[in-house]
């Protein structure tokens, strides 16, 4: 897994809370030797209106607005740049943030993404908004999502499925494997590994011989998974207490075990664009990645970029 380009997106209308983010970039580039980029999206609508403004003069009223911008971003760097980490700012125009940043990905070599997102209301809760879904889905890079507040390098877990029947995802199970020891090494962040599997409820069984024998059934289900999962994780050095199979729904179980064990961050996987909008949007998305309260790296498979720029 290489690390050698960090992009930092901070929203232009609220910059100073970007300042987790930066500190995440920040870590993992004083010991990896990344670079880092701090970017900001910037769009004004009385700036986009030739009604008020010939074209001239609207070019330089945005460029003279990102040049304010990227002076914010010079400041928000400096305690990193202090640390002897190289850091750049950048700031580009467009209404779709989201659009204009995937271009941006599709020129720039990023090895990670890293956004800051916020709590929302009085409850403990994370809530992304219509954007932000936009960017997890699409997103053709490996996306870390900063909590607010202090976080401590702890513990991850990689949450894999060594039985998933859609193709790429043994693939990208090792892909989180390799993110997670390489985070390891660099924060020395505690491996653990997990992975959920539910049998079939016995209300949903209707053949005949597997009613007759539901528990045998059960059995072997549970067999299956655990060989599966421990000859995946046989691949990395952990200690059997830091990998964990689980029965349950994975929506039920990731968000309660996060808890339990106090971990910092999720590394998540998504096959495609189509797996994370009707395998996990709505349903695992909302009950995991909006309930957790912890930190959440996202990736894809490999190729994923190729149509990461399509709605």
């Amino acid at each position: 897994m290489s690390l050698r380009h960090i992009i930092v997106l901070v929203d232009p209308n609220h910059s100073q809370q970007a300042t987790p983010a930066i500190n995440r970039a920040s870590q993992l580039a004083a010991a990896s030797g990344a670079a880092v980029q701090l970017l900001s999206i910037a769009y004004r609508s009385e700036l986009d209106s030739s009604h008020l403004f010939d074209l001239t003069d609207l070019e330089k009223l945005r460029e003279s607005f990102c040049s304010k911008k990227i002076a914010e971003l010079n400041e928000l760097a400096s305690p990193a740049i202090k640390q002897g980490i190289h850091v750049s700012s950048a700031c580009l125009w467009g209404r779709d943030w989201v659009d204009v940043l995937l271009t941006h990905l599709g020129n720039t070599p990023c090895d990670l993404l890293i956004k800051a997102t916020h709590k929302t209301g009085a409850i403990k809760r994370f809530l992304f908004g219509g954007s932000d879904w936009q960017l997890i889905r699409r997103c053709p890079v490996p996306l870390w999502l900063v909590r607010e507040g202090d976080w401590h390098a702890g513990k991850l877990v990689a949450a894999v499925d060594p039985l998933h029947s859609q193709e790429g995802y043994a693939g990208l199970d090792r892909k989180l494997m390799h993110w997670a020891a390489r985070l390891h090494e660099l924060l020395n962040m505690e491996e653990h590994y997990l992975h959920a599997f539910m049998p079939l409820p016995r209300t949903l069984v209707f053949d005949a011989e597997l009613v007759a024998d539901y528990d045998g059934y059960a059995r072997r289900c549970q067999l299956q998974h655990r060989e599966a999962f421990e000859k995946l994780v046989s691949q990395r050095p952990v200690p059997l207490p830091q990998t964990h199979l689980l029965q349950g729904y994975t929506e039920d179980v990731l968000p309660a075990f996060i808890e339990q064990q106090s971990i910092d961050l999720l590394l998540i996987g998504a096959v495609s664009r189509g797996q994370l909008d009707t395998a996990l949007l709505g349903h695992t998305a909302e009950r995991v990645l909006d309930q957790v309260d912890c930190e959440l790296l996202i990736l894809k498979p490999d190729g994923f970029g190729q149509d990461s720029s399509k709605p």
